[in-house]
C-alpha cells in the first residue's frame, strides 16, 4: 500500500492508510483508524501503521493497535466456563454482556499486543504474556456473571463489564519490566465467578452478581459492585469499597487501606483485621465471626445472631445492634 504524508494543523502524519476524513486536529481512516495530531493519540484498527511526526513531549506519538485477538464465536467455543490472565503488564478491562460469546480485545503501542498469547484448554480460555515476566497493574474493572478469575502483577488495569462465560481467571506475578502501556477488554457473561489473586493496580469490578474472589497487594484501589459471595484477602495499603454483597462474606484485611462493604445481605460474615487498616461491614449478617489481630478496627452494621469477637490487638470491635 502507498505510503501516504498529511499535514494537518502544521503537523505531519504519515501512514499506509486511507484517509477517510479530516476534522480538526482529528484524522479518520476507512478501517476505523484514527489519531489526533493535538493529543499524539493514535488508534490503529488494522494491519498498517500511523505516525504522528512530532507529538507532545509527554506522549510517545506511537500507534495504538486495538485488536480483537479471541472471539469464542468465531471459532465455535461458546462452552468457555474459566478464563486464566497470568503474567501480563496491562489495563485490564472486563465487561458483561447478554451475549453467549467471549471476546478479547488487546489495546497497545505498536506491536505489544502481541505479547499477549490467549490459549483454550477445555473450558478454559488462558490470557498471558509471551515472556512470562510479570506485571505492573494499574487498574481494573469487571461486570459480568458466570465465574471469573484474575491474578496480576504490578503495571496492570483491567475492566470486565457484563457476558456470558461461567469462569474468568485472571493470574500473574510482579515485575515492573515492562512499561509500555496496554488495555485488556475481556467481554464475559453476567454471573460469572471472579477469582483474582495478587493484583497490584487499581481494580474496578462492576455489578457482576457472581462470586468474587480477590487477593490485592501494593498501592491498588479496588471498587466492586453488587456481587454474590466475596472473599476478599487485602495486603498493602490501598483501599476496598464494595457496593453490596449477597451469599456469604471473608475478608481478611492484613494491610495498611480500608475494606467497606456498603450494603449487602449474608448468611455469615468473617471479618479478620491483621494489619492497621479497617473493615467496614454496613449490610445485614446472619451469623458473624469478627477477630482483631492488629491495631485496626471492625464495625458491623447487623448480625442477628450473637457474633463470635475474639479481640488479640489494640484495635476494636464495633457491632451495633450487640452494644
Amino acid at each position: 500500500m502507498p505510503k501516504t504524508e498529511i499535514n494537518v494543523n502544521g503537523v505531519t502524519v504519515k501512514t499506509d492508510l486511507v484517509v477517510a476524513s479530516i476534522s480538526d486536529s482529528r484524522v479518520r481512516f476507512t478501517d476505523g483508524s484514527w489519531c489526533d495530531v493535538n493529543t499524539g493519540m493514535v488508534i490503529c484498527k488494522g494491519k498498517g501503521y500511523i505516525h504522528i511526526t512530532t507529538s507532545p513531549k509527554d506522549l510517545p506519538g506511537a500507534c495504538i493497535v486495538d485488536r480483537v485477538v479471541f472471539d469464542s464465536n468465531k471459532i465455535q467455543a461458546p462452552g468457555i466456563k474459566a478464563v486464566e490472565i497470568q503474567n501480563v503488564s496491562a489495563v485490564l478491562e472486563v465487561r458483561p454482556t447478554h451475549e453467549d460469546r467471549v471476546t478479547v480485545t488487546v489495546t497497545g503501542a505498536g506491536s505489544a499486543y502481541q505479547d499477549i498469547e490467549v490459549a483454550q484448554d477445555g473450558a478454559t480460555l488462558y490470557i498471558k504474556d509471551k515472556g512470562g515476566t510479570g506485571v505492573h497493574i494499574e487498574q481494573m474493572v469487571v461486570s459480568g456473571r458466570g465465574a471469573v478469575g484474575i491474578h496480576l502483577g504490578d503495571s496492570f488495569n483491567v475492566s470486565i463489564s457484563e457476558s456470558s462465560v461461567s469462569s474468568v481467571q485472571i493470574g500473574g506475578s510482579t515485575s515492573a519490566s515492562k512499561k509500555r502501556f496496554l488495555r485488556i477488554t475481556i467481554h464475559v457473561p453476567i454471573g460469572t465467578r471472579l477469582a483474582i489473586h495478587e493484583v497490584d493496580g487499581n481494580i474496578t469490578i462492576g455489578d457482576t452478581y457472581g462470586e468474587v474472589r480477590l487477593s490485592t497487594a501494593g498501592t491498588n484501589h479496588t471498587t466492586i459492585g453488587r456481587i454474590g459471595d466475596l472473599e476478599l484477602v487485602k495486603s498493602g495499603v490501598g483501599d476496598v469499597f464494595v457496593e453490596s454483597v449477597q451469599g456469604n462474606c471473608t475478608i481478611k484485611n492484613k494491610g495498611v487501606g480500608s475494606v467497606t462493604v456498603r450494603d449487602g445481605e449474608v448468611a455469615m460474615l468473617h471479618a479478620k483485621v491483621s494489619g492497621t487498616g479497617p473493615i467496614q461491614y454496613k449490610g445485614t449478617a446472619t451469623n458473624a465471626k469478627l477477630i482483631i489481630k492488629g491495631v485496626g478496627g471492625i464495625e458491623v452494621t447487623h448480625v442477628t445472631n450473637e457474633p463470635e469477637i475474639k479481640l488479640k490487638g489494640v484495635g476494636r470491635i464495633v457491632v451495633s445492634n450487640w452494644p
